[in-house]
């Protein structure tokens, strides 16, 4: 064997390598952009949820913060359950009014 068939063996080999390497790069490649979207649905989802807890939280503060404070100007005033009932009653009426607002504000998840 001379060492033109020998160079042009070993070009085909690192060619045939080459183009091994080049097929699994690819591969990998296609297989990273399609868990990027697969990854960008999913914050679709999670923004979703972040909206519904925010609603929540915001419906729960409202009766909460409306009840406490009813509770507390009952206790300083002696006036046992007005303004327990009022306030509770007008932080429920808030706390709706709250979930309505950012409920039909426009979302966009994108």
């Amino acid at each position: 064997m001379t060492d033109s068939d020998k160079n042009d063996d070993e070009r085909a080999a690192m060619r045939a390598r080459l183009d091994r390497l080049s097929l699994a790069l690819e591969e990998k490649t296609e297989a990273a952009r399609s868990a990027r979207k697969t990854a960008q649905s999913g914050g679709e989802s999670s923004a979703a949820i972040g909206k519904g807890l925010r609603i929540a939280s915001e419906l729960v503060a409202g009766v909460v913060v409306g009840g406490l404070a009813g509770v507390g100007l009952d206790y300083w005033l002696g006036t046992k359950p007005v303004f327990s009932i009022l306030l509770f009653l007008l932080g429920m009426v808030a706390g709706f009014w709250n979930v309505i607002r950012d409920a039909m504000k426009p979302t966009s998840f994108n």
